[in-house]
């Protein structure tokens, strides 16, 4: 019974005790070892259930919901035990669009929507992940502490949760009396966008991922202007042969004009459990927390010109950086610290001095790793 791995078995011994102790007392025989196999295939089955809502408020907002719950032994009827559900799982999810601008007066023209979702999910395992054929709830009920207890729960258990707010396509529209301009603020739109995920399982004690992106788009057209110098020159170019200088045009104007920036901000801090060190039952290895940061800013813009009618001409450009600001602030991240407003000094109360000797270079995010060292 349980969840054994049959990879994990190194050598198998069978054979026979005589449980006499006497001196002389010997027994001969003849003894068969024959169909060694594993029994008493456990086939309890589960159930699962599903819940869904959806509420409507008219144009204002827009929110669904959903339920879920499954428990170990649950599957089709086609799977067999093996191919079953080993866990139980409890997971919901929320998501709702609202339109804020209907809060405003419509004459504002203000379109604001928001999309808020947030979701959890936790899944149970029937047999402890450290000793895979131990049922969890009896090495729970072997505990000897309230705390042991949380601690193999904890670690058992797969836990995810994830959050999200955004707020993409936030303008103005344009009246229908209203004449279009380039420094109009109709021209623009913004977003926003936050996004968290925060996970603990077997392996990893805790992880948070974070993901900030904010920008704005800068996009106006504008009215042709269109000049025909020899239009109305037919008493001087009589001739058809001048007909093409006659409709030789340009325009003072161009067509459109468009600017997209973006700035992004990413965290990223994963830790692992902590291992026992090798031969100690209470040794445990500290491992670092792991940390990757990413502040990036891009912008693109992208000029159209209709020269003529027949000439067009776009030019676009695109920049990226990365902006390396983690490092140089190092101990105001990580350190506690007091600023005298009056002098402007600040003092870091940490004595200890993290001994790292970090090199930053910027190689290019299609550079390959063999480059990337040769530059360091």
């Amino acid at each position: 019974k349980g969840n054994p791995s049959l990879g994990n078995i190194r050598a198998a011994m069978v054979g026979v005790k005589n449980p006499s102790s006497a001196v002389g007392d010997d027994v001969c025989g003849e003894v068969w070892f024959n169909e060694l196999r594993l029994a008493e295939l456990d086939n309890e089955g589960g159930w699962a259930a599903i819940a869904a809502m959806d509420l409507n408020v008219a144009d204002f907002a827009n929110i669904s919901a959903t339920g879920n719950m499954s428990t170990s032994g649950f599957g089709s009827i086609d799977q067999t035990p093996n191919e079953r559900s080993r866990e139980d799982v409890v997971g919901y999810a929320l998501n709702s669009n609202v339109n804020l601008g209907q809060l405003l007066p419509k004459n504002w023209g203000v379109q604001v929507p928001m999309n808020y979702s947030v979701s959890e999910e936790l899944i149970t395992p029937e047999f402890d992940p450290l000793y895979q054929d131990i049922k969890l709830d009896d090495r729970l009920d072997a505990a000897t502490s309230t705390q042991e207890r949380e601690q193999i729960r904890n670690q058992a258990e797969d836990y995810t949760k994830r959050k999200s707010i955004n707020f993409i396509g936030v303008r103005k529209n344009r009246g229908e009396e209203q004449k279009p301009t380039v420094y109009g603020i109709e021209n623009f739109t913004f977003n926003f966008a936050y996004n968290q995920v925060e996970h603990r399982d077997y392996e990893i004690e805790r992880l948070r991922d974070q993901n900030v992106r904010t920008g704005f788009l800068y996009n106006h057209n504008f009215k042709p202007l269109e000049v025909v110098p020899l239009k109305n020159s037919d008493s001087i170019l009589k001739s058809k042969y001048w007909d093409w200088l006659k409709e030789f045009n340009f325009n003072l104007l161009p067509t459109s004009v468009s600017l997209n920036s973006n700035i992004t901000r990413t965290l990223n801090r994963q830790s692992f459990r902590q291992v026992l060190a090798a031969g100690d039952s209470s040794n445990l290895l500290g491992l670092p927390e792991v940390q990757q940061r990413n502040y990036l800013f891009d912008w693109q813009y992208a000029v159209n010109y209709n020269l003529t009618k027949s000439l067009q001409f776009n030019f676009t450009a695109a920049n990226n950086h990365i902006i390396k600001n983690y490092f140089a602030n190092f101990e105001t991240y990580n350190k506690d610290f007091t600023v005298d407003t009056e002098t402007g000094m600040i003092e870091y109360h940490d004595s200890g001095k993290d001994k790292w000797r970090v090199t930053v270079v910027d190689t290019g995010l299609n550079t390959l790793k063999g480059a990337r060292i040769k530059r360091v």
